[in-house]
């Protein structure tokens, strides 16, 4: 991984944002879930990443986390209240602004992910 650092392509997030996993009260079965945040886009300007608590595995929620962090740094691109986030045909994320995450006292993008997906 470190042989890229530098390069044109290199991945960013690995070491400039802090990917924070959680395990979040049950779910309404009883079953497991997690919760994820950022540390380290307010560097860039950029709101952390605050995740409402899911049911998907731990890999597959930080996998996403990580995704989203990643785009942001490479395309410069802000958030906006209210929109959604997410690969089309695959599960969406509804987005609110809140004053503070689970992960941070600052403000934060709060990820929620949006019904019917």
């Amino acid at each position: 991984m470190t042989k890229s650092i530098g390069r044109p392509g290199a991945n960013a997030v690995p070491f400039w944002v802090r990917i924070m996993l959680a395990k979040a009260d049950a779910g309404p079965q009883g079953e497991p879930m997690m919760t994820v945040g950022t540390l380290g886009l307010q560097i860039f300007g950029l709101r952390e990443l605050d995740y409402a608590p899911v049911l998907f595995p731990p890999l597959s929620i930080m996998t996403q986390a990580y995704s989203v962090a990643e785009y942001l740094l490479r395309s410069g691109k802000r958030l906006d209240d209210g929109e959604t986030i997410g690969v089309e045909g695959q599960t969406k994320f509804a987005i609110s602004f809140q004053d503070a995450g689970q992960f941070v006292s600052s403000p934060v993008a709060h990820l929620t992910m949006s019904r019917g997906e």
